[in-house]
């Protein structure tokens, strides 16, 4: 990850766009966007990308992604933190070597974590992920008997609280497990995604992952949500890369004030 994607400047983008003035004498960190014109550039986005990469976005053959592959929300869960910072294909290789090695989550939860560690280093940074996975485990089955299946019944405001409440689940982890998971509208914001809008001048170059993600939430149509967030990151794969991207062939580049 670049230091643009951490949340730092990226110098390819154009620091004008929608964004409100803000009072005379303050100065917030970040200005914030005109809410309504970046809804209508979102729906409008959703369009374009509907076009450009047709098809169904829960088809897992369209949309490869390794969260289809989980069975239930915890298979899940752990998924989506196997898949931080990684390639979906070092990913799914983690969770296959996991999944085979114990044969349910109580039994990886109570290994030696150096144990777990090595099972899933083909995923990288293991030695962060292998206790965190088991203080998600351990926790769960406390306070809610291993069990996640009593999300369907909270609030989507409730449900993300509970779940960014576990130890090392943040709110692009929470977000993936409500909207691949359970079916939830909830927008998680990747590194694709966050370049990707930032070029196109919908987020201030200063806004991180997670304050990016809080902000468009609301302003995605609740049938957008899946066909969006996939269909960026498929964008942001093939055409506009963190390096070197394939400007001449972008079928948005119309709208990309990386041009300007």
């Amino acid at each position: 990850m670049n230091r643009a994607e951490a949340g730092g400047t990226d110098r390819s983008c154009s620091q004008s766009g929608p964004f409100a003035a803000q009072p005379a004498g303050t100065k917030p960190a970040v200005p914030l966007p005109d809410s309504e014109f970046v809804r209508q550039e979102l729906v409008t986005l959703s369009d374009l990308l509907a076009l450009l990469y047709p098809g169904d976005p829960a088809d897992p053959l369209l949309f490869p992604t390794p969260l289809w592959a989980a069975r239930d929300p915890i298979d899940l869960l752990v998924a989506a933190i196997l898949s931080q910072a990684t390639s979906d294909r070092n990913s799914k290789r983690a969770m296959e070597c996991l999944k085979h090695a114990f044969p349910g989550w109580k039994e990886a939860a109570a290994a030696p974590v150096r144990k777990l560690a090595a099972v899933i280093a083909s995923g990288g940074l293991a030695d962060t992920k292998a206790p965190r996975i088991q203080a998600v485990l351990r926790a769960l089955n406390l306070h809610e008997g291993g069990e996640l299946d009593f999300l369907h019944g909270l609030s989507i405001e409730d449900a993300f609280k509970f779940l960014t409440g576990l130890p090392g689940v943040g709110p692009k982890t929470a977000a993936c497990l409500l909207l691949f998971g359970f079916g939830r509208p909830v927008f998680p914001v990747d590194t694709h995604i966050l370049r990707i809008l930032r070029r196109l001048g919908l987020l201030p170059v200063k806004l991180d992952a997670s304050k990016a993600q809080a902000l468009l939430s609301g302003l995605i149509p609740p049938e957008n949500v899946l066909g969006l967030h996939l269909r960026l990151i498929e964008h942001g794969r093939r055409v506009c890369r963190s390096r070197n991207p394939l400007c001449h062939s972008c079928g948005l580049a119309a709208r990309c004030r990386r041009q300007l």
